[in-house]
């Protein structure tokens, strides 16, 4: 039995159908199959708007994520954006593309358990302050284990601040048991903080962060990953847009 899905359209309406095909083995009907048609569009609507929803929720929560931090304003929409756009470059599937999405925007929702002062200080953080920063991967991961996802979309997030020289947290991880989703994640938040203006400085010319990302090539950065984005970054001229502070 082969299972398919099918979308059909009559005067001008969509029909969504499950097909279920059989190859008939009686000698009477040789090189004959039978099609059995189940109409689920009702089923296939409901989980459009159950995605969309979903979909509806978690970018209303990294709003609230990047609110928390007023200096990291659209940063989980743009890490995902070009996060996708280098996954795209790599080749990887449609749902492992779908979970590094998740991923990105889900990334920082531990950071709501940090105080905000650590969060938007200026001057580089102390031993103690780091620590404290560190500790978003492991609140985040908490909030989310109950959580049942399409994808490794929490594995993904735990690994996101991992290091292929192994000087990452929170495990320590080397680069070939890092996921190459939370390598690609790491570079695009990277970028990211880098060419996105804040509030007390502008964002560094894309050329810039490429060279600084290249600097840590194979010690805080996979270099796969920065290739990949290199050969998108030239031609993505929105981009450039982040680098300017928005005066309100």
């Amino acid at each position: 039995v082969r299972n398919r899905e099918m979308r059909l359209e009559f005067n001008r309406k969509r029909r969504d159908y499950h097909v279920s095909i059989v190859a008939l083995s009686h000698s009477d009907y040789k090189q004959s199959h039978l099609y059995v048609m189940h109409d689920i569009t009702k089923l296939k609507d409901a989980q459009g708007r159950h995605n969309r929803l979903m979909e509806g929720i978690i970018s209303t929560l990294a709003h609230v994520i990047d609110k928390h931090d007023p200096h990291c304003e659209h940063h989980s929409e743009r890490t995902k954006e070009v996060a996708i756009a280098i996954a795209g470059a790599m080749g990887l599937p449609k749902d492992r593309v779908d979970a590094l999405s998740m991923a990105a925007l889900l990334a920082n929702i531990g950071k709501l358990y940090l105080p905000r002062e650590i969060l938007t200080k200026h001057d580089p953080l102390t031993e103690e302050e780091e620590l404290i920063l560190q500790q978003h991967v492991e609140h985040t991961v908490d909030i989310l284990k109950d959580l049942e996802f399409d994808g490794p979309v929490i594995e993904i997030i735990a690994q996101k601040n991992e290091r292929p020289d192994g000087k990452g947290y929170p495990a320590g991880l080397t680069a070939d048991n890092i996921l190459q989703e939370a390598k690609i994640i790491s570079v695009a938040n990277a970028f990211v903080a880098m060419s996105s203006a804040r509030a007390y400085r502008p964002g560094m010319p894309v050329n810039d962060a490429m060279d600084a990302l290249l600097e840590q090539a194979d010690e805080a950065f996979d270099r796969n990953v920065i290739a990949a984005l290199f050969h998108i970054a030239q031609n993505r001229s929105d981009w450039k847009n982040w680098q300017v502070v928005q005066m309100s």
